[in-house]
């Protein structure tokens, strides 16, 4: 798996942001493997990344990194 197949999949899903996870469990990536790829896009501002919280039952409010295709128009 590349960074390529993850900016594919971000194009597919342009306009929604998506959690690190969702991503790599879409595209059956191992975890690391995934992590650096999406750090490697974020750092060579490829895509665009915000971070956010999500809540859960067990572990109430959690920080996430939100990813989304990035447009050539919002640089």
């Amino acid at each position: 798996m590349s960074q390529e197949e993850i900016l594919n999949y971000l194009e597919e899903n342009k306009g929604k942001w998506l959690r690190a996870k969702e991503i790599i469990v879409a595209l059956k990536m191992q975890y690391t493997r995934g992590i650096v790829n999406l750090k490697r896009l974020r750092k060579s501002n490829q895509v665009d990344f915000i971070m956010g919280t999500m809540k859960t039952e067990r572990h109430g409010i959690r920080p996430v990194h939100l990813y989304r295709y990035k447009n050539e128009q919002t640089n």
